[in-house]
């Protein structure tokens, strides 16, 4: 129980919390503010239902109280707890997969919904090169944008993919968008990241949180070192394009094992 005047949360799993008289939430506000009398904020959580009225009534009454002068209640049923990680945590992808180990539904919310921005699946053909694969990671370990060049069809795409998903435990957000959509590094403000009822700036999380973007088929007009700007130190942007600019990673010709492993994979 935290005494630091900023946050305190009580939770309980007592049947019938929400019922009668509310004794049991009651009884937890006045535990609360004996342990933590500086508590600004109070979480009340319960993992049953209430009835609609019920929460808003208790909070309302709490906060006419003289003791409750300048603090916050947040009494919170099932509903309203999940109403939460939804809006606060469904773009978070590693809270989410976390989360997705005793609620496996939010990874099914996430991986369903139709503009979750989440990287294609990698091809059932798809033949990892170990060369591509060590050369993007060290580029990516000390640089914020990585651009990987080279013609239609030579596996550009798939590279990226394989990398997102090699590095997805190193960022708390990792997005995929189409060149198509981006046609300069202002249009990165406003790309619509909807998951869940939630719309996000992309170059605010860039800025702001560990995020992997991967442009792919990028615009011409996007210029490496104006999107390597807008990454904080733990962020990184991965582009791929046909017409690579000075310094681009090109994507190599198949190797004749890897070109025997793919024909065989046919």
């Amino acid at each position: 129980m935290s005494e630091d005047g900023s946050l305190v949360v009580e939770a309980s799993i007592v049947q019938k919390y929400f019922s009668g008289a509310m004794t049991k939430p009651w009884g937890d506000l006045d535990h609360t503010l004996s342990l933590a009398p500086r508590a600004q904020d109070i979480y009340l959580l319960s993992s049953q239902r209430a009835q609609t009225g019920v929460i808003e009534a208790m909070v309302n009454t709490a906060l006419q109280q003289t003791r409750m002068n300048g603090r916050h209640l947040h009494l919170m049923d099932s509903r309203s707890i999940a109403e939460a990680i939804i809006d606060t945590l469904m773009l978070r992808d590693d809270a989410i997969d976390d989360l997705a180990q005793h609620l496996p539904v939010l990874a099914d919310i996430r991986d369903d919904h139709p503009a979750s921005l989440r990287a294609p699946p990698i091809s059932a053909l798809y033949v990892p090169n170990n060369a591509v694969d060590t050369e993007l990671d060290r580029r990516l370990e000390k640089t914020a944008c990585v651009e990987i060049g080279g013609i239609g069809g030579i596996g550009k795409s798939q590279a990226a993919a394989a990398c997102l998903l090699r590095n997805e435990c190193y960022f708390e957000y990792r997005f995929w968008v189409s060149g198509r959509d981006i046609d300069g590094v202002e249009r990165l403000s406003s790309v619509p990241v909807q998951r869940g009822g939630a719309e996000r700036n992309v170059s605010a999380l860039l800025r702001r949180n560990r995020t992997f973007l991967v442009i792919d088929n990028a615009s011409p007009s996007l210029a490496v070192d104006q999107l390597a700007a807008l990454c904080g130190l733990n962020s990184r942007i991965l582009i791929t394009r046909q017409t690579p600019s000075p310094g681009a990673f090109a994507m190599p010709t198949m190797e004749e094992t890897l070109a025997r492993e793919l024909l065989g994979k046919g």
